[in-house]
């Protein structure tokens, strides 16, 4: 396990069209750190869309796969590692991104929130609010900072920088 707060990942959960894809492109910016995407590093290892994936070799098999990357992004260099909203779900991948990083979860409303045809299991606003649902306690069990993302995005982006300055002090 790492020690070193200072090495550790930056680890951003939360749910689809949460924003951790855009904070970890700021918080990229803003601390030089590089920013990494579970779901670019999945479709690198399958040649293929996460939609294709789910309609042809189902959710267990991209949930394994979502796993692998966790190793895999959390080896080397410190990063920010933007997960999918589905990390949480398996204990194996959280264990593994909790070892390597600190966890913050990018905590939105259910009403801010929005469907995407890219992401399979919250196409409609009825499957978004059930995930939310199912997800909330798992993301409350493995998030190590709760950010509040409900408010502009340059509030959200102070929140997740102090807590990294306060982390590493």
């Amino acid at each position: 396990m790492i020690r070193d707060r200072e090495k550790k990942n930056i680890v951003l959960i939360g749910m689809p069209t949460s924003g951790k894809t855009t904070f970890a492109a700021l918080l990229s910016r803003e601390t030089g750190i590089p920013a990494a995407e579970m779901d670019d590093e999945i479709i690198g290892m399958l040649g293929t869309s996460i939609r294709e994936c789910f309609e042809t070799k189902g959710e267990a098999y991209f949930r394994r796969l979502e796993t692998e990357a966790a190793k895999i992004l959390s080896e080397g260099e410190r990063k920010i590692i933007s997960c999918g909203g589905g990390a949480v779900t398996v204990a194996e991948t959280m264990r593994i991104l909790s070892e390597h990083g600190e966890i913050y979860w990018l905590k939105r409303d259910l009403e801010k929130l929005f469907p995407t045809d890219s992401r399979p299991l919250s196409a409609s606003a009825e499957a978004l609010k059930q995930r939310y649902e199912e997800r909330l306690p798992l993301y409350q069990k493995y998030c190590d900072v709760i950010i509040d993302n409900n408010g502009t995005i340059d509030e959200t982006l102070r929140q997740l920088l102090a807590c990294i300055r306060k982390e590493n002090a």
